[in-house]
């Protein structure tokens, strides 16, 4: 009984890295079926703003090996003139994975960095620790 469960096992532990590959190989197919013209990743499902799933997408799709596929986003990204601290963090990071320096955008942010060390939406905003964490990123 023993030798037939560590067989099963073992054959589970041989296939699952196969099964992994094809679900993020369909997952990859679905993420780049999302992309819209402007560069954004959107779906009529999601709960994010498109600037916040596009973020999220690039970083999937880098983190894959898929890098090459971001510049329409990172475009996308870059023409958000909302610059809040969650924002301009994605902006930031976006551009960096992509090569691209950011020195104005990490000014803007260390400027909205509070007297505690926190940070809020913009300068002089409550801390908060949503804030804080999206711009310790």
């Amino acid at each position: 009984m023993r030798s037939i469960r560590r067989a099963i096992a073992a054959l589970a532990l041989a296939v699952s890295p196969f099964v992994v590959l094809a679900d993020t190989a369909t997952g990859l197919q679905w993420l780049s079926a999302q992309q819209a013209s402007d560069g954004s990743y959107v779906s009529a499902a999601d709960i994010a703003t498109p600037y916040q799933a596009t973020s999220e997408a690039i970083r999937a799709l880098r983190a894959l090996g898929q890098g090459g596929q971001t510049s329409g986003a990172v475009s996308f990204i870059n023409g958000e003139a909302h610059v809040g601290t969650e924002y301009l963090t994605r902006k930031i990071v976006a551009n960096l994975e992509a090569g691209i320096p950011a020195p104005g955008l990490l000014t803007t942010l260390t400027g909205y960095q509070n007297r505690d060390d926190s940070f809020g939406e913009f300068s002089d905003y409550q801390g908060n620790v949503l804030d804080t964490a999206y711009a310790l990123e």
